[in-house]
C-alpha cells in the first residue's frame, strides 16, 4: 500500500496548512453553517403537508445544488418536485428539459465527477424522450436528434477536461443507446 503526499495535483501539507489558516477556517465553518440552516428548512417544507409554494422550494433546491452538486438526496427532492408540478398541471403541458439541463451543466462545471447530476441528467433527457413519443413524430424525431447531438457534444467536452469520468462515459452510452 503506496502512500501519496500528492492527490490530483495538491500536496497534502499545504492542502492542511490552508485549513490551519483562521480566516480560511472560519469562513468555512460560516459556510457549512448557513448550508445547515439553509438543509434545516428545506427539510421542514419537504415534510409540511402542503407546501403552498412549490417554486419557493424548488428554488431552495437548486441554491443548494449550485453550492454543493454532491447530495443524492437534493436531486431526488428536486425530481418528486418536477413530477408533483407535472401531476398538478392539468394543461398537459410537456416536461421542461432546459432548465434541467442549465442547472445540471452548472453542477457538473463544479464537480465534473459528481454522481447526482450526470444520473438526474440523464433522467431529464429520459423524461423529455418520453414525452416525445406522445407527439408529431417527424418533427420530435428531428428536435430529439438535436438535443441528442447537443448533449454528446458535451460530454466531449468533458472528457477533454478528464477522459477517465466514467460518469461522463456512461451518460455518453446512454445518449448514443437513444
Amino acid at each position: 500500500f503506496i502512500t501519496s503526499s500528492i492527490m490530483h495535483g495538491q500536496r497534502r501539507d499545504k492542502y492542511k496548512a490552508r485549513l490551519k489558516d483562521e480566516k480560511v477556517a472560519d469562513a468555512l465553518q460560516a459556510k457549512a453553517t448557513q448550508w445547515f440552516q439553509v438543509s434545516n428548512v428545506l427539510v421542514q417544507k419537504r415534510h409540511e403537508e402542503k407546501d403552498t409554494n412549490g417554486k419557493t422550494t424548488m428554488n431552495l433546491v437548486e441554491k443548494l445544488l449550485l453550492v454543493n452538486p454532491d447530495p443524492i438526496y437534493l436531486w431526488n427532492h428536486r425530481r418528486d418536485l418536477l413530477l408533483k408540478e407535472e401531476q398538478d398541471q392539468q394543461t398537459g403541458a410537456c416536461f421542461e428539459l432546459e432548465p434541467e439541463l442549465i442547472l445540471t451543466r452548472q453542477a457538473l462545471e463544479r464537480n465534473p465527477k459528481a454522481y447526482g447530476p450526470w444520473f438526474h441528467r440523464k433522467w431529464a433527457i429520459r423524461q423529455y424522450l418520453l414525452k416525445q413519443k406522445e407527439t408529431n413524430y417527424v418533427l420530435v424525431q428531428q428536435e430529439t436528434q438535436k438535443v441528442l447531438q447537443t448533449e454528446i457534444a458535451l460530454t466531449e467536452q468533458f472528457l477533454m477536461l478528464d477522459e477517465r469520468n466514467f460518469h461522463c462515459w456512461n451518460y455518453r452510452r446512454f445518449l448514443i443507446g437513444c
